[in-house]
């Protein structure tokens, strides 16, 4: 159950990343709502016609969306980030991960995204040395 929750927090995590244009700032529910289901209808429209899509030619003509899951606001999380302080030549503040195109890509270890969640304090990120 434990680690159901964890990959369910980072997948929300991530997807949070990816939308906080749209949501920061916003008052209501509804506000904050309308901005996430703006967002995905733009991210549809980029997987459907953007020259750099993911998707191949031939996807592009059947597809029809992503599937979402309905927007709770509950998994939305603010919290603070701490920084790592990065040594360039040390190999533990990379990640190395596959693309949609195949070659693998490194991403520095950013740091640690500290937030609560029914009272509960969580983190996310590498355990530093």
């Amino acid at each position: 159950m434990e680690k159901a929750f964890s990959f369910g927090i980072i997948f929300f995590i991530v997807i949070g990343i990816l939308e906080p244009a749209y949501t920061k700032g916003l008052e209501s529910k509804d506000e904050i709502n309308q901005a996430i289901l703006s967002f995905r209808k733009e991210r549809d429209q980029f997987f459907k016609t953007a020259p750099n899509s993911p998707l191949e030619e031939s996807d592009k003509l059947h597809f029809k969306g992503l599937r979402y899951f309905s927007v709770d606001l509950t998994y939305r999380f603010e919290g603070e980030i701490e920084r790592y302080i990065i040594n360039i030549n040390d190999p533990q503040y990379y990640a190395t991960f596959l693309t949609n195109k195949g070659p693998k890509k490194r991403y520095i270890r950013y740091g640690k995204f500290r937030f609560t969640f029914k009272e509960k304090e969580y983190s996310l990120g590498h355990k530093q040395v």
